[in-house]
């Protein structure tokens, strides 16, 4: 930190990474919340903007992924 290679890191406080902090969860929310925008923009645009919706137990080939 003190050599000013990573001044994001070195200007965040000492307690940033105390023990206390749930990482897991803090991560798990924040993709909860990115897939819930995600849903809400699809919603708002009548459908699946674009993308291939499989039904449970249905096969993909390589040929289906992008």
């Amino acid at each position: 930190m003190l050599s000013g290679a990573y001044p994001m890191m070195a200007s965040m406080t000492e307690d940033t990474f105390n023990a206390d902090f749930d990482h897991f969860v803090f991560g798990l929310e924040r993709l909860i919340a990115g897939f819930e925008v995600l849903v809400a923009e699809r919603q708002k645009a009548g459908g699946s903007a674009g993308c291939t919706t499989y039904r449970a137990g249905e096969r993909r080939t390589g040929r289906d992924r992008t």
